[in-house]
């Protein structure tokens, strides 16, 4: 775990590392801690040398907007420089590029990969993550993400495409319906279902497959020569962020670019 640490924190910026969401280590309002990335003041938030930051905001996002934190990404070639990219766009790609470098998969994961996708790593494909949550999804999910009319709207866009498709989802319903619009032999897909990985969403006692499966997902995005997500979901951004890819966002109705 501290090489973990040291090796993330080296790749960020100078021997810290924000992820963050644990209390225990952050005790500052969000917004304080946005502040200090902003103005450069973050060892004066944490008088630790590394620090593990978790949770959902878009620290890359931040730490792009400070022109010093910015500087040091380009010197180590995490940001790369692109006048036709919004600031959103850029913190994705620049996202992607430090998970890359520490994000190495271990050989459970990679066989579980090639067994959800034989040869994934010589065949291009699209990669799709339809996250439905509500009723549609397997493990219950207070959260509504995808309707049956979105999710139509998706499938039909989808006949549109070309080549292979890598589908993950939370929806079983998903699953059986898009072979109804897609033929077989275009789709792989992992045909077990996958919950959620919120801590609150895990059965307990198929917690390490569920982790496993999701994960291995996960890498499978990341290798996808396009992506189509679902807006909201940070399973859809790290996904496309791995693949160094800008996501077409799957919502309201229609296909929207970040």
């Amino acid at each position: 775990m501290e090489r973990w640490r040291v090796e993330i924190a080296q790749c960020v910026y100078q021997g810290t590392i924000f992820y963050l969401h644990d209390p225990r280590v952050l005790k500052e309002p969000i917004a304080l801690f946005h502040n200090a990335i902003l103005q450069d003041s973050i060892s004066g938030l944490f008088p630790r040398k590394y620090c593990i930051v978790t949770g959902y905001q878009n620290f890359v996002g931040w730490m792009v907007e400070n022109p010093n934190i910015r500087h040091f990404m380009s010197q180590h070639g995490f940001l790369i420089e692109n006048a036709n990219l919004s600031t959103t766009q850029l913190s994705i790609l620049t996202m992607g590029r430090v998970l890359k470098s520490v994000l190495l998969p271990q050989q459970e994961v990679l066989n579980a990969m090639n067994v959800i996708f034989p040869n994934y790593d010589s065949t291009p494909f699209i990669g799709v993550h339809l996250r439905c949550g509500g009723k549609l999804s397997d493990t219950p999910d207070p959260s509504v993400y995808l309707t049956s009319e979105q999710i139509c709207d998706a499938f039909h866009l989808l006949q549109r495409t070309e080549g292979l498709l890598f589908l993950s989802t939370d929806s079983q319903i998903v699953k059986t319906n898009i072979t109804q619009y897609i033929p077989v032999n275009r789709i792989r897909m992992n045909n077990e279902r996958v919950a959620i990985v919120d801590t609150q969403l895990l059965i307990p006692e198929k917690t390490s497959r569920q982790l496993l499966l999701s994960v291995s997902e996960l890498m499978l995005l990341g290798r996808s020569r396009k992506c189509y997500g679902t807006s909201g979901s940070t399973f859809t951004l790290v996904g496309c962020a791995l693949a160094q890819q800008i996501p077409s966002f799957v919502g309201k109705g229609f296909i929207s670019l970040v």
